[in-house]
Order: structure tokens, then sequence, then C-alpha cells
């Protein structure tokens, strides 16, 4: 540790010479970013704030850095400039938020009520997928398929209803024994085949961004096709609760487009500050989001091909 501080003084001294012009773009940028990306609050603005700071550094720091009072006021149109969009955006309504095309999120991360007990993070999404709910029902019940477009989806697949009654919560965290059970018991039934209210039992295996652990499950779907808006939700065998851990809701609009919910639960790391498990949640909707866009595209294309 002792060799490092030299290069950690080193490094404050550099940091201090930077231009704030280049700090103000970033904190800028930053704040664009949440809110067309994330859609929070208004406490991203706060990546704006540590570019303010750059203007009332201490005299010692030389002139040439921090400049005039001309600069410093071209700084602040600067910034100006680049948040009043960002104002703008986050002064939008849901339905305009939703027809210009956003991924509207809420990430809550909620403290644990008592010692010993996780924190969890609660993911709800909206979004609008322009094509028919069929050709999204079709994409998000196909789970077989998931890994082939899925970005983090490196297992998947409904397990045959004489594997699932081998599955038992221990039996779950186990996944060599799992797999074991499905070669063994191999599923044939056709997703496509089924309708109305149906159950399933299904494994699932996910490669998950930093800071999110990569995860293994075996879960309980049931596929509720009776209302008008189609719903998959889910449990975790090992689940202590009766409430869903997650669900999809899948909705015609007027236009013939599709609105799509997304709700899901996990646990949060406790030793990872709340923003960068929030950037990392919003990076994997974000993905998942993009990928079933795409393949509800290529199954309306293949829908459309067939009449």
């Amino acid at each position: 540790m002792e060799n490092l501080l030299p290069y950690t003084k080193e490094a404050y001294h550099i940091t201090k010479q930077i231009d704030p012009s280049i700090v103000m773009i970033l904190g800028g940028v930053a704040a664009i970013g949440a809110f067309a990306d994330a859609g929070y609050d208004i406490v991203h603005l706060g990546s704006g704030g540590i570019a303010l700071a750059f203007f009332f550094r201490p005299a010692k720091v030389p002139p040439h850095i921090t400049g005039g009072p001309m600069r410093r006021i071209s700084y602040a149109l600067l910034l100006i400039i680049l948040l009043v969009p960002a104002l703008a955006m986050a002064a939008q309504t849901l339905d305009e938020k939703l027809n210009a095309g956003w991924v509207v999120k809420d990430v809550t991360i909620q403290e644990p009520v008592s010692a010993g007990e996780p924190s969890w993070a609660y993911v709800r999404v909206q979004t609008i997928i322009d094509t028919s709910p069929k050709a999204v029902w079709a994409a998000l019940t196909d789970m077989g398929r998931w890994p082939k477009w899925l970005p983090m989806s490196q297992k998947a697949g409904f397990l045959s209803p004489e594997a699932a009654a081998l599955i038992t919560p221990e039996v779950a965290a186990d996944e060599r024994r799992v797999e074991e059970i499905d070669r063994q018991h191999p599923d044939s039934t056709n997703p496509a085949n089924y309708s109305g209210h149906w159950q399933r039992m299904a494994y699932e295996y996910y490669n998950l961004p930093w800071p999110i652990k990569n995860e293994w499950v075996v879960r309980t779907y049931t596929y509720d096709e009776t209302a008008e808006k189609n719903r998959a939700s889910w449990r975790k065998m090992d689940s202590k609760t009766q409430d869903d851990d997650g669900y999809w809701e899948v909705s015609p609009r007027p236009d013939g487009k599709t609105m799509l919910k997304y709700y899901y639960r996990v646990k949060a790391k406790e030793s990872v500050p709340k923003p960068v498990f929030r950037t990392a949640v919003t990076m994997t909707v974000n993905a998942m989001i993009k990928a079933l866009r795409h393949e509800a595209e290529r199954r309306e294309a293949q829908i459309a091909s067939q009449r």
C-alpha cells in the first residue's frame, strides 16, 4: 500500500489540472444520459454538480485552469445548453415518453426491514413494441430459444412433467442434477400448442453484468391468456413467499402495437453503491428489451409469410 501512495498523490494533482470545460461537458452528458436512459429523478443532476465544483476551486489553482469571469460565464452557458434538453425530457408525461420510444424504467432499492435480511431491488419497466402482441408473446413463451436471442441467457428450457415431478427445492439448487434429470426425461412439448391458463417448470442460467451475480434458477411459470392482457408470472422453487418474483404483461394497443410491462425483484448486493447497481440493472434491461424487439420483429415477419 505504501508504494501506491506516490502514484495516488500524482493522480490527484493531475486531476486538479483538468480543464473544467471538459468536466462540465462530462457532467452535463451524464445528467442527460441519466434522464434519457433511466428517467429516475432530479438527483441525477448531481453529476452536473461535480462539474460546477470546479468553478470554485481554491485560489492556489493556476489562473489558466479556472479562467476569468467571462470563461466561467461561458461554462455556465454550456451547462445550461446541456441540461435544458434533460429537463425537457424529464417534464414529459408517461404516455409521451412511451410514444417517443422510451423504455421507461423504475429501479427501487428497499432497505432490509431487519438485520440479516437482504436488500431487494424492484424493477418496473414499460415500453411499446412495434409489433403485434402475438409476436411478442410467442418470443416470451418459447423459452427454449431464449439463448439464441436473449444476450444474458446461456441456458433455458421447460422441464417435462416427468422431470418436474423429480425437482425439489434442494435438487433445483444443483445445476448438474437438474440437467441430468432433463436429459433422462426430455421435454417434447411445443409451447405454441398451449392456450388459456397453463403452468410449466423451467430452468435458466444467466450471465449478468457486475455487480449482479450470475444466476442459475429453476422457476415455476404461470401463463394466463384468458384476459385481454396476456401475462406470464414466475416464482423460484425456493421462494419463501407467495408473491411473484416477476412477470411479463403483454397487451394490445389500438394502433396494433404492443404495450409491454415487466416486473422483477432481485437481491441487491449490499457492498455495491446503489447508483452502480442501478446502472447494471439498467444496462441489463436495455439489452433485454432491445433483443426482444428484434426477436418479435423476426417472428412478426415469419407470421406474415405464413398468411
